[in-house]
């Protein structure tokens, strides 16, 4: 019997977000839906699946190994 993969827990956090392509001069306003440390699901926004991304959030708490405050990542 295989092992369940234990999954990060997702938060739900509506706080705002900016993102942008990578190389891009423009950052977009959107919002976070939810996060974890291994992710953060936010919208609306029209990127296809599989776009490289840069974001740019403040996170009010720490989430799993991640700092709370202001935190730039790509994805």
């Amino acid at each position: 019997m295989a092992t369940p993969i234990r999954r990060s827990e997702r938060l739900v956090v509506p706080i705002p977000i900016t993102y942008r392509i990578p190389g891009d001069d423009h950052w977009i306003k959107s919002r976070v839906l939810n996060i974890s440390e291994s992710g953060v699901l936010f919208g609306p926004t029209t990127l296809s699946p599989g776009t490289p991304v840069e974001v740019m959030f403040s996170a009010p708490q720490d989430i799993g190994k991640l700092g709370s405050g202001k935190q730039v990542v790509r994805g």
